[in-house]
């Protein structure tokens, strides 16, 4: 079976994403979105991989990845992730490296959504005075050695890549 041109063109150009900026401005638009396309796939398929009651930070996805100063896109990859994404991912899973929820800004909920998630899952989730929301990432952590999980576009069957043809 001949691959799809979609996975072709994602294949030929997946090393040169892995380290070049998703916002180096030398690029072209479409290889810019590309680029974006194949971390943001990276991402999902590493946070799939997160087991249930388990989180780990946007840092430890981006070390995961092999982009380990890109956990700011770690978190745009998520905040962008449609509702309906199949295989589903379990976003709720990921939080800062100092086991905080991260704030999604005044007048929105996502903090709270993400907090119910992780309880539902058997999660203890601390509130402080200030009320920030926090896990223990000593009890409930989740950090594999970087080089020790398949990452990679393809890397499960029925992910995002088959979406990213699809559409295309």
């Amino acid at each position: 079976m001949q691959p799809s041109a979609g996975r072709v063109v994602a294949s030929l150009c997946e090393e040169k994403f892995e380290t070049t900026p998703i916002n180096n401005p030398s690029i072209g638009a479409f290889e810019s979105a590309l680029g974006a396309q194949l971390t943001h796939g990276k991402v999902y398929d590493v946070v799939r991989m997160i087991p249930a009651q388990h989180v780990t930070s946007y840092g430890h996805i981006a070390k995961l990845i092999g982009q380990p100063n890109y956990s700011r896109h770690v978190g745009q990859a998520l905040k962008f992730l449609s509702p309906n994404t199949t295989p589903p991912v379990p976003w709720h899973r990921v939080i800062a490296s100092s086991g905080a929820i991260s704030s999604r800004g005044p007048g929105t909920d996502g903090a709270q959504r993400q907090q119910e998630a992780l309880e539902a899952e058997g999660i203890e989730v601390m509130v402080g005075r200030g009320g920030e929301r926090k896990v223990d990432l000593r009890e409930y952590g989740w950090f594999p050695e970087p080089g020790s999980v398949a990452v990679g576009l393809f890397a499960q069957e029925g992910s995002d890549a088959d979406h990213i043809e699809e559409n295309n």
